[in-house]
C-alpha cells in the first residue's frame, strides 16, 4: 500500500500560476514608456521539521512535514504550490503557502517496512533543488510464523535438520528482534533454541531432536500472539545386512534381497527408473525398481551393482566409461544385466571399473582402463582419457592365478590368491599396488576448449605380488590404498603413498578401510581404529557410544551397521546430496540412523 497524506492547507488564497516580480530594465526603442516585462521568481525551500522520523508501518506520523517557501534573499514567500511525493510511490498531494511561506502535511506511513522518502518540490519554474524527508517504517507486531526444515521424517532418536522460522507482522513484513519461543510436547524428544529473539531479518533457528517413540511428534513455535506447530514422524531405524556408499549415494540390501538406495541420482545410480539430470537429494532410501533380489551390492563413484543369488549381475547408474558393462555411453537409471559377463561368486567396484570374482577363481573386470584397472596386460603407452577409457566388455585379468577373494579402492584391484598371497593391478601413484612398478599408462585429461593434460601414471595392467608380512586371510580396499587381514590376525595396509605397513599392536579378524583410516574388528566385538598411511591408533571416527561393523565409505561420506546378521544402517560425513539417508541434508559429524523408508516410497 503507498502512503496516504492528510494536508493542512494554509488560509487565504492558493496561487496557482507562477509567481511573477517586476523587474525595471532599459531596453532601446522608440517607446521607452513602454512596461517592464516580468521574470520568474527563484525559489528556496527548506525542510523546518519532520524529517528523520520512524514509526510502525501504516500508522501516521507524529511530526508534520513542514517546508518553508522563501526568496533569494530569505523573504518567506505565500501562495507558492508545493507538491509532496512518495519517492517510488504513484501518490502527490499539492498545497500553497501560508503568510510565512510554510507548507504543513501529515505523513501516513506505508505498509511495508524500511526506509520511506516523500520529495517536496514548488510547483514553478527556475525553483532551487527539491528537498526530501525520510522515515523508518518499522514491522507491525508479530502476526503470523513461518517454520519449516528438512527432516521432518526422521529415525527416532534423530537430530534433524537446524529448524528455520521467520516471523511477520499482519502486512507480510519480517519483525526483527522480537522473542521467541519453542516447545516440544513433554516426552517427546527435546529442542534448542539458537537464539531467544528473531535477528536482523526476522528468522530465528531451533535444533529439535525427535523421542524414541515412533510416532508422530509436535514442535510449537511462538512468537508474541502468533504460533505455529510442526509435525515430524519419528520413523524406525533401516535394517540391512549389508550397506555400500558412492560419491554421494548410498545403498543397502535389505534380508529379503530387495536393494534400497538414497542420496544424489544425477546419473540413475539409485536404480529408481529416472534418468539423467536428477538434481534432487533423495534424502530417505527408496526402493530399486526391477523386482530384482540381489545376494550382495557395490558401488562406484557413480554407478551400482547387484549380484543375484544365481551369480547373475545388473548394473546401473554411469556408464560413461562402461562400468555398466553397456556398449551405449548413457546413463542407465534401472538394473541392466551386463551383457558377457560369466556367473560371479562376488563383486567389487572402484570408482570407474567393476570386477566380479568366478567359483573357479577366474577374475573378469569392466569400466575404465585408462590406468590398467581392467588387468588385461594391454599396452598402455598410447595416451586414454584418465578415468574414461571405456571397455565395458568384462575381460578376465592375465595370468594363471586363482583367486578367492578380490577388493578395489580408487583405480586399483587387488586379489586373494589360493594359496593366501596377495596381487594387485591398476594405478600405481600412491603406492595402491604395494611395490614400486616399472610399468607407465600413458593418459590425458582433456577440458575442453583449451585445457589439456598428457603424462604418465606408474601402473601395472597385469597382476604384480605384495610382499607380506604373512599369509593373507583377507582384503579390504577403498580411496587410495587397501590392507589384508593376516592368517596371524596382524594387519598390514599400503597406498596413501607408502609402501606396505604393519599395523602396531592390531589383532582383528576383519578389516574395513575407511579412506584415510583402517577399523579392525576384534576378538570379543570390540572395534578398533588406525590412522593411515602411517598407522596411528585414534578414536572411533565414528563415536563411542555406538558399535558399529561392515563399513563403506566413499570418502565423502561414511555408512556402517550395528552387529548382527542384519543391523539398523548409520551414516555420517557429508550430506548435502542426501546420501546419508536420514531424511536430511544435515552435515553429520557422528552417525545417523537411516531412516525405513515410509510404506508409500515416497520420492
Amino acid at each position: 500500500m503507498r502512503s496516504r497524506f492528510r494536508v493542512r492547507r494554509p488560509a487565504g488564497r492558493v496561487v496557482r500560476a507562477a509567481l511573477l516580480a517586476s523587474v525595471a530594465f532599459v531596453v532601446p526603442s522608440a517607446c521607452s514608456d513602454s512596461a517592464a516585462p516580468k521574470v520568474p521568481v527563484e525559489v528556496t525551500l527548506t525542510i523546518m521539521s519532520g524529517d528523520n522520523q520512524g514509526g510502525e508501518v501504516a500508522t501516521v506520523l507524529r511530526g508534520l512535514l513542514v517546508v518553508r517557501v522563501s526568496d533569494v534573499l530569505g523573504a518567506p514567500l505565500s501562495g507558492i504550490v508545493v507538491r509532496y511525493e512518495h519517492v517510488g510511490g504513484a501518490q502527490s498531494i499539492s498545497a500553497a503557502s501560508d503568510a510565512n511561506g510554510l507548507v504543513m502535511a501529515r505523513w501516513t506511513l506505508a505498509e511495508r517496512a524500511g526506509v520511506e522518502t516523500i520529495r517536496a518540490s514548488a510547483v514553478q519554474p527556475n525553483v532551487s533543488q527539491p528537498v526530501e524527508f525520510t522515515a523508518i517504517a518499522v514491522a507491525a507486531p508479530p502476526a503470523q510464523i513461518q517454520a519449516g526444515g528438512e527432516g521432518l521424517y526422521a529415525a527416532g532418536g534423530s537430530q534433524l535438520d537446524t529448524l528455520r522460522a521467520f516471523v511477520r507482522d499482519r502486512f507480510g513484513n519480517f519483525t526483527p528482534f522480537v522473542p521467541i519461543s519453542w516447545a516440544v510436547t513433554p516426552g517427546e524428544g527435546s529442542v534448542r533454541s539458537l537464539s531467544a529473539t528473531t535477528d536482523a531479518i526476522g528468522s530465528a533457528r531451533a535444533v529439535w531432536t525427535l523421542g524414541e517413540s515412533e510416532r508422530p511428534q509436535t514442535l510449537s513455535v511462538s512468537s508474541g500472539s502468533a504460533t505455529t506447530v510442526l509435525v515430524a514422524t519419528a520413523a524406525p531405524a533401516l535394517v540391512a545386512r549389508q550397506v555400500v556408499t558412492g560419491s554421494d549415494h548410498s545403498c543397502a540390501l535389505i534380508e529379503n534381497g530387495v536393494a534400497y538406495c538414497w542420496g544424489a541420482n544425477h546419473f540413475g545410480q539409485l536404480g529408481i527408473g529416472i534418468g539423467g539430470y536428477d538434481e534432487r537429494s533423495h534424502t530417505i532410501p527408496l526402493a530399486v525398481i526391477g523386482g530384482v533380489t540381489f545376494q550382495s551390492l557395490v558401488a562406484g563413484a557413480l554407478h551400482t551393482c547387484g549380484l543375484t543369488a544365481a551369480g547373475t549381475t545388473y548394473c546401473w547408474g554411469s556408464n560413461y566409461s562402461g562400468q555398466v558393462g553397456a556398449a551405449i555411453n548413457e546413463p542407465f537409471p534401472v538394473p541392466t544385466v551386463v551383457a558377457g559377463a560369466p556367473k560371479f561368486s562376488k563383486l567389487v567396484a572402484g570408482s570407474f571399473h567393476t570386477c566380479g570374482l568366478t567359483s573357479g577363481g577366474d577374475v573378469y573386470c569392466w569400466g575404465d582402463n585408462s590406468v590398467g584397472q581392467a588387468g588385461d596386460g594391454s599396452n598402455r603407452s598410447i595416451a586414454e582419457r584418465y578415468a574414461g577409457s571405456p571397455h565395458p566388455v568384462p575381460t578376465r585379468v592375465v595370468g594363471s592365478i586363482a583367486f578367492s577373494s578380490i577388493a578395489a579402492a580408487h583405480f586399483s584391484t587387488c586379489g586373494l590368491s589360493t594359496t593366501g598371497e596377495v596381487h594387485c593391478w591398476g594405478e600405481n601413484s600412491m603406492a595402491e599396488l604395494g611395490r614400486v612398478v616399472d610399468g607407465r599408462c600413458r593418459t590425458f585429461y582433456e577440458d575442453y576448449p583449451d585445457i589439456y593434460i598428457e603424462g604418465d601414471n606408474p601402473c601395472s595392467t597385469s597382476p604384480v605380488r605384495v610382499v607380506t608380512a604373512g599369509a593373507v586371510a583377507s582384503l579390504a580396499g577403498s580411496g587410495l590404498g587397501m590392507c589384508a587381514v593376516l592368517a596371524s590376525r596382524g594387519l598390514q595396509c599400503w597406498g596413501f603413498g607408502e609402501l606396505p605397513n604393519v599395523v602396531p599392536n592390531a589383532a582383528v579378524d576383519e578389516a574395513w578401510v575407511l579412506w584415510s583410516s583402517v577399523c579392525g574388528l576384534e576378538t570379543g566385538g570390540a572395534v578398533k581404529c588406525w590412522r593411515l598411511p602411517r598407522p596411528i591408533e585414534t578414536p572411533r571416527p565414528f563415536g563411542d557410544n555406538l558399535t558399529l561393523v561392515n563399513f563403506a565409505t566413499s570418502g565423502r561420506h561414511t555408512c556402517g551397521l550395528t552387529p548382527g546378521a542384519a543391523g539398523k544402517v548409520y551414516c555420517w560425513g557429508s550430506n548435502f546430496s542426501g546420501a546419508l539417508g536420514d531424511g536430511t541434508t544435515r552435515h553429520r559429524e557422528y552417525p545417523a540412523a537411516v531412516v525405513k523408508p515410509p510404506a508409500s516410497g515416497s520420492r
